[in-house]
């Protein structure tokens, strides 16, 4: 389902995530904001069994950083994960020349 060019959907940030963590209960995908790349945030319902660093809900930020579909993940409030509270201005937000 995730698979980029060659690499198998596993293999991709988002396959990875799915399945450690599951199907996300909720989807923001983000294709076109002005000044920003396409991103995808995941959410998960509370989980005591996934320890936090923030948050109340498990969440997953994939970046698309070339802009040809193969999303990263950028930022996760999970433990043991990226994590990168800045993820907007650092990877999404396109600078302008």
């Amino acid at each position: 389902q995730f698979s980029y060019q060659k690499t198998p959907g596993w293999k991709t940030g988002r396959g990875r995530i799915y399945l450690m963590y599951g199907q996300p209960q909720s989807i923001d995908n983000e294709q076109f904001v002005s000044g920003a790349k396409p991103y995808i945030i995941w959410e998960y319902d509370q989980n005591t069994s996934i320890q936090l660093t923030s948050g109340a809900k498990p969440q997953f930020v994939f970046v698309d950083r070339q802009g040809g579909g193969n999303y990263y993940l950028v930022h996760s409030n999970v433990q043991g994960e990226t994590s990168q509270p800045d993820w907007y201005n650092r990877e999404a937000l396109r600078l302008s020349h």
